[in-house]
């Protein structure tokens, strides 16, 4: 028997509510970090041979941290490149990790530079920092770059994904641009590509537990949005 739509309406509205509850609640439960950084995830639109996607990072406390930043490609278009600076100073592309301590209180650029050589390019890289005095405080920025061309406007990167972590599968809102979910290992490797679908909700289950990084693609096959997920 098809149920009428105003069920299926309702029936979305519940699963939805009940995943934004189970997401905030893992989220009051996370260890509070002694920096941050923002914005995060950075998504970045330009047209230059060198478009740096900027964030700042902060050292919250009154003492001084030391840090670790890592670096990894998720995606990229051949023949781009990147590279990291920080508040200390400007690296090389082939320069994937520095240690980096922060003065009380003190706060800098924390910056992806994507070097297109004239090319078209687009392209995700995750950075992940971590505290070196406590191991369970790390955090992950998503770095993404658009580059600019003739093509329609890209939507904007609003998508809700929840609950996050998750256990089988995964809720989108505010997703009608949304073509395809694409979803890629802490390598780089894509290891799941599904196509949009009206009711936002996606199964996961496939998945080994791990973190990820979540890439949704608009109707032009561009990626607009990109975020860290975590399969429990």
């Amino acid at each position: 028997m098809n149920l009428p739509t105003s069920d299926i309406n309702n029936m979305k509205k519940r699963l939805l509510t009940l995943l934004a509850a189970a997401a905030l609640a893992t989220a009051s439960a996370q260890t509070t970090s002694v920096f941050q950084v923002t914005p995060n995830p950075v998504d970045t639109v330009g047209d230059a041979d060198d478009i740096g996607a900027h964030a700042t990072i902060k050292n919250l406390t009154a003492n001084t941290i030391n840090l670790r930043w890592e670096r990894q490609v998720i995606s990229i278009t051949p023949g781009c490149e990147t590279a990291i600076c920080d508040p200390v100073t400007c690296y090389s592309r082939t320069v994937n990790a520095r240690n980096l301590n922060m003065d009380p209180n003190e706060e800098g650029e924390l910056i992806v530079h994507f070097y297109t050589a004239g090319a078209f390019c687009e392209g995700i890289v995750h950075l992940k920092i971590k505290n070196l005095n406590n191991t369970a405080d790390s955090t992950v920025a998503i770095y993404k770059l658009n580059q600019s061309s003739g093509s329609k406007e890209l939507p904007a990167a609003q998508v809700k994904i929840f609950p996050n972590p998750f256990a089988t599968y995964i809720a989108l809102e505010q997703a009608e641009e949304v073509s395809a979910v694409r979803i890629f290992s802490l390598e780089g490797r894509e290891v799941l590509r599904l196509e949009g679908n009206a009711n936002g909700v996606y199964t996961l289950d496939e998945l080994t537990p791990g973190v990820y990084v979540l890439a949704l693609e608009d109707k032009n096959g561009r990626v607009f949005q990109a975020s860290e997920i975590t399969k429990n």
